[in-house]
């Protein structure tokens, strides 16, 4: 109910950096998803101990690391 008070009252709220960031791993996503035609692969939301997970992780054609000089 505070989120819609808040939104409605245009006030920010404890809210909004959760959903900014949300909204940006999502755009970040689905960029890196693009690459997948290109031979990538892109894994979101790998979880480790503790709570803790890996936002994105991408993977080359080879399988490795690729260097752009």
């Amino acid at each position: 109910m505070e989120r819609v008070v808040s939104r409605l009252l245009r006030r920010p709220s404890e809210w909004d950096p959760w959903r900014k960031g949300l909204a940006g791993e999502r755009r970040v996503g689905a960029e890196l998803n693009r690459l997948g035609r290109h031979g990538w692969r892109a894994l979101h939301s790998i979880p480790l101990a503790n709570k803790v997970d890996i936002d994105h992780l991408l993977i080359g054609p080879g399988g490795g690391v690729q260097h752009q000089y």
